[in-house]
């Protein structure tokens, strides 16, 4: 059986994004981001609900988000949910959940740009060769 893991979020920046160079050469920048629902009850209270979702990318996106996104940032991401293991404090295995971000969208209008959603948005398409490594499309069906 194939299975599909993929994920679209909209949302904004909770902080600046964190880039740092790997190995001397490869890009990787990781940012925090909020998505928020709001509904109203059905004795008309309104409710509002956050969700965080760490997203990370590698490459050239990693560049560009790194130069020009910032804390409140409004941003859409397509990519895979990951679980990275780890051992904790007490000395148990752990999963830390992130977004391995293959496209990410810059929402927030420019300076002088028309109005209305979308105005602006710029799309950072990474490669595939920066978003998927030759060890991870082994075992793909195509």
């Amino acid at each position: 059986m194939i299975g599909v893991n993929k994920i679209i979020l909209v949302g904004n920046l909770g902080k600046d994004p964190d880039f740092k160079e790997a190995n001397g050469h490869d890009a990787m920048c990781k940012f925090p981001l909020a998505t928020s629902r709001r509904w109203t009850t059905a004795d008309g209270e309104r409710r509002e609900h956050t969700e965080w979702h760490n997203v990370v990318l590698w490459g050239k996106g990693a560049e560009h988000c790194a130069r020009y996104l910032n804390k409140g940032s409004a941003v859409y991401v397509e990519g895979r949910m990951e679980h990275r293991e780890y051992t904790n404090k007490e000395g148990k295995k752990a999963y830390w959940p992130q977004v391995k971000a293959f496209m990410v969208g810059f929402l927030d209008r420019k300076p002088g740009s028309e109005s209305g959603p979308g105005a602006s948005a710029r799309f950072t398409d990474l490669d595939a060769t920066a978003a998927v490594t030759d060890a991870e499309t082994e075992d793909l069906p195509f």
